[in-house]
């Protein structure tokens, strides 16, 4: 009790020693003045921040795609990178491939694709017509997922990569159209 008595009488003593001053009247005007002058008409603070934030994060995942991708080429070369990129079903949808042809082993990493629904996303190995599955995987509310993917056995010369949304559990052929295509 004490202590908080000191305390309050020590920051009431500080508080008037220092003197007041007004603050000029037109200096709220001049700040907002200025703040509108560097700022693009129709853009908020929070959006030109999320912009920021956004452009930051995917020159950060485009830079770990390529330091990741040369590093593994210069660790065991051979190793295949395939970039996906979105059909009309998820136009804004992007990912990358990265497999090694020698013990059949890869992984898959997308962006924006759009929550399923009940379903699943499932990634197929396409040679001419024969089309053969490399495992299903989900997304998360922000779209990206991921799949550590196996080339079936006995299954080589594939040349496309395919992604569609499945509402079943994992299904031996495609049921829907794709939303991701990638070709080697």
């Amino acid at each position: 009790m004490r202590r908080q008595s000191w305390q309050s009488e020590w920051g009431d003593q500080l508080n008037l020693s220092v003197p007041l001053h007004e603050p000029p009247h037109d200096l709220e005007d001049r700040i907002l003045a200025a703040v509108h002058k560097t700022r693009p008409r129709g853009w908020s603070i929070t959006r030109t921040w999320a912009l920021v934030a956004a452009a930051a994060l995917l020159l950060l995942a485009a830079g770990n795609v390529v330091q990741f991708a040369s590093r593994s080429t210069t660790m065991k070369p051979g190793l295949l990178v395939v970039m996906l990129s979105g059909t009309s079903g998820a136009p804004k949808a992007f990912g990358t491939i990265v497999l090694d042809p020698d013990d059949n082993h890869g992984i898959l990493a997308v962006r924006d694709l759009p929550l399923p629904g009940a379903g699943h996303y499932q990634l197929w190995l396409k040679k001419g017509s024969e089309i053969r599955s490399a495992g299903a995987f989900g997304v998360n509310p922000d779209g990206y997922g991921s799949l550590l993917l196996t080339i079936p056995a006995g299954f080589s010369g594939f040349h496309e990569f395919c992604v569609s949304r499945e509402s079943e559990a994992q299904t031996v052929v495609p049921t829907r159209p794709w939303v991701m295509l990638g070709n080697l």
